[in-house]
């Protein structure tokens, strides 16, 4: 006879989420940059992560008022979406790095743009954000305004919290006209009166649809005063968000914490 020995590892993951105090904390603080790269270096285009949880950057504002209660005034996100096609534009190339640089002795977290004159997004990028051009590392900034530093090597960032992504997004649903005039909504509009479309925001991100008859067609619905509120099955955009959005609940109120691989660099004054 033989004698044989064999074993078999099956190792268990418990998840216990957070409740209570720590929860909400999580819900209200703003989400770190480390998750952004983090779900932006995992495969999620830069458009839409960058659109979702940054507010403010170098100036330019992307619908700040939004990550809170309906606003009634209307936002200007025009360069801002023109920022975020730019750098998607870039991470498709791979051509934009997040990079753990060094100066003077100091570590800090940057981003690493091509040289001027060797791609055109990049170039675009360091204009609207009033960058050097001359410079290829800029460091990342947490700022409450997160305006344009005058050196023109800083990029100054504002994000939203996890409850501010929620309520950017709520402006996707396209709200039952029975609704808006029983005034139960808030109405954002133009300063000259007219009403804003949300979807010149979240076009391409995020849409709700709505109906008095249960829809045929729906990914998810959801009953609410009377009307069908769900995402249509081939609004892919929307679906994908969703998914997007799990990821970043998950990243902000779980405990575990991801590791980014970074490159320390030297930066030359």
């Amino acid at each position: 006879g033989s004698t044989g020995i064999s074993f078999s590892e099956r190792p268990t993951i418990s998840y216990t989420p957070l409740q209570g105090e720590d929860f909400y904390t999580r819900l209200l603080e703003r989400i770190p940059f480390d998750n952004v790269a983090l779900l932006s270096d995992s495969g999620w285009n830069l458009d839409t992560v960058s659109r979702m949880t940054i507010q403010r950057v170098n100036g330019l504002t992307n619908a700040e008022g939004a990550s809170g209660p309906t606003p009634d005034v209307a936002p200007d996100v025009t360069e801002f979406r023109e920022l975020a096609g730019h750098l998607f534009e870039l991470q498709k190339l791979g051509a934009i790095q997040l990079v753990e640089a060094e100066k003077g002795g100091e570590g800090f977290r940057a981003m690493k743009l091509p040289a001027r004159g060797s791609n055109a997004s990049a170039d675009r990028i360091r204009e609207l954000l009033s960058l050097d051009p001359e410079k290829e590392i800029f460091r990342l900034a947490l700022a409450a305004g997160a305006e344009a530093p005058e050196s023109g090597d800083t990029i100054q960032y504002n994000t939203r919290s996890l409850l501010g992504v929620l309520f950017f997004l709520s402006q996707g649903v396209n709200v039952p006209s029975e609704h808006t005039e029983a005034g139960i909504v808030t109405t954002t509009r133009h300063p000259d009166g007219r009403v804003y479309d949300w979807n010149r925001v979240l076009s391409d991100l995020f849409e709700v649809e709505s109906s008095t008859g249960r829809p045929p067609d729906a990914a998810t619905s959801i009953f609410y005063r009377g009307h069908w509120f769900y995402i249509r099955d081939n609004d892919l955009a929307s679906k994908d968000t969703l998914i997007l959005l799990s990821q970043m609940f998950t990243l902000q109120t779980g405990d575990a914490k991801g590791q980014i691989p970074v490159l320390t660099i030297p930066v030359s004054n």
